[in-house]
């Protein structure tokens, strides 16, 4: 079905609405049960279970067609050393984060980047239970490989380029995204902005957060236009940095970033982070609402410019 589908949206001039149509609940879901199954062991960053996450957020990547982005195909390695955690044993160990990368149809802009990005890791196995993780962060991470599925199947891509990021070690202190900013795999003054989703699967139907997004002025509209097509309501903080995510990194290095997320709830860190918890269908309002962000962001025909917001203050952290 999938197949039919990609061949009638490739033939012919692609919609906005007919991308964000092929993102659904139930692709959505798959992806979710097998990052967050026992399986994974809580996919902590440097253990077996990251590494099973990594290898299969890149095998989808392959599949959709996304050109390596990383130092060694799609992986870009870094080291976790005894300092980067307290529960982190003597010897170093290795983290992935896996990249892919859209290429954009304008000769200029493609050489220019937005990033999508959520991290994949969460904190393994707690007290001989697996914490697996299923909003934090398998939604966001099922919310990339969506969005770069249906961009991926329009006819022609936006003009600027998008790196698709599943970044390794957040939960280490956001590890995986400072290696990327201060390693980057492109030219670190052509990433021009960051949407980072954690977090998309939980609490009130038809209701997202949006944070930072006033550290890139041209970002608002956008996503007020997108939340407008996807009838999502959005609890504005956008003057707010609350930075405990990889978008903090790319605000750290002068690049314009906006987060998304749905907020805490009592499962956070705990066992009790299972798929059956999951909003599939506000998900995929989510996941559709940052897929219609980021074309925009790709598309914005003129330049972004960075602002310094308030990081005095943090949003409210709901349990509702």
């Amino acid at each position: 079905m999938l197949l039919v589908l990609a061949l009638a949206l490739l033939s012919s001039g692609t919609s906005e609405d007919e991308l964000a149509a092929t993102i659904t609940a139930r692709e959505l879901e798959a992806h979710v049960r097998f990052l967050a199954s026992d399986l994974l062991e809580g996919r902590e960053s440097g253990q077996r279970g990251g590494a099973i996450a990594a290898a299969y957020i890149a095998s989808q990547f392959a599949q959709l067609g996304l050109a390596p982005g990383g130092d060694d195909g799609y992986y870009q390695a870094f080291t976790l050393g005894s300092g980067s955690d307290g529960d982190q044993p003597a010897e170093s160990r290795t983290a992935l984060n896996v990249i892919g990368v859209l290429a954009g149809s304008d000769p200029t802009r493609r050489a220019e980047y937005v990033v999508l990005g959520a991290h994949y890791d969460h904190i393994g196995v707690r007290d001989g239970q697996v914490c697996n993780g299923a909003d934090d962060n398998a939604s966001g991470t099922a919310g990339v490989l969506e969005v770069a599925e249906a961009l991926s199947l329009g006819s022609t891509a936006p003009p600027r380029s998008i790196l698709f990021i599943a970044f390794a070690a957040e939960e280490k202190g956001l590890l995986g995204s400072h290696y990327f900013v201060t390693h980057p795999t492109v030219t670190k003054s052509a990433l021009k902005a960051m949407l980072n989703i954690d977090m998309i699967g939980r609490n009130k139907p038809g209701w997202v957060q949006a944070i930072a997004g006033d550290s890139g002025p041209e970002i608002r509209p956008l996503l007020w236009a997108a939340a407008e097509k996807e009838h999502l309501h959005i609890d504005d903080q956008m003057k707010i940095l609350f930075a405990a995510s990889d978008h903090g990194s790319f605000y750290r290095e002068g690049i314009p970033a906006l987060f998304l997320w749905t907020t805490l709830h009592s499962d956070h860190h705990q066992p009790t982070d299972d798929v059956e918890k999951i909003d599939f269908a506000k998900m995929r309002s989510v996941a559709r609402l940052a897929m219609r962000t980021l074309l925009g962001m790709a598309s914005l025909p003129g330049e972004f410019h960075f602002a310094a917001i308030d990081e005095g203050s943090v949003p409210r952290l709901r349990f509702d």
